[in-house]
């Protein structure tokens, strides 16, 4: 009955993230953004688009359909990096409603309606708030078969976004979370 029970939650649930990187003047810019509906995963990449305003209008056309009406979509920690992003074509998306709920600065609930009427709507919360740990570390405590993996997130910016080559020095990870040992470990598996 449990497993049934987490196959209904995990049916009214989306899971979205944002990846950024520091532009020419030091401002993060968007550079992807990821969609997981339960089933299937949907990427959105710049360098697949003419801008960030054609990747996030793409993202809205299979976010905000009927399909997913009456959702929640769990964007790790939201409040204070994700939302920031997207709240500026949240509240000027076109035949929408936007019904914020706050605490203490995080949202703790964004209530987006849209469709007919405002017939359809979606929830946006903060799974930091529910669950205040690193993805890394929930990977470990929830024994996940596809952890969180390390990425050189100092490394990416506009002019090498579809970068082949080599894998990046050790200096353009995230140094105070990953040790070399493990930075090599990874190097190894692209050898």
């Amino acid at each position: 009955d449990l497993a049934r029970q987490a196959k209904i939650f995990s049916l009214n649930m989306l899971t979205l993230d944002v990846e950024t990187f520091k532009d020419q003047d030091g401002s993060m810019a968007i550079y992807c953004i990821s969609l997981y509906d339960g089933s299937k995963s949907f990427s959105y990449y710049l360098s697949d688009f003419k801008s960030i305003d054609e990747l996030i209008k793409a993202l809205f056309n299979k976010l905000f359909t009927r399909e997913y009406t009456q959702r929640t979509v769990y964007i790790h920690n939201s409040s204070n990096f994700d939302l920031i992003f997207l709240m500026k074509y949240l509240v000027n998306m076109e035949n929408s409603l936007v019904e914020p709920i706050l605490r203490d600065n995080n949202y703790i609930n964004l209530k987006i309606k849209y469709g007919p009427n405002m017939t359809y709507y979606l929830n946006f919360k903060d799974s930091y708030l529910i669950l205040p740990h690193s993805l890394d570390s929930l990977t470990k405590t929830f024994n996940v078969k596809t952890p969180k993996g390390i990425f050189p997130y100092l490394f990416v910016n506009s002019q090498n976004l579809n970068y082949i080559g080599e894998v990046p020095e050790y200096k353009y990870f995230n140094t105070s979370k990953i040790t070399l040992k493990e930075y090599e470990t990874y190097c190894n598996k692209f050898n």
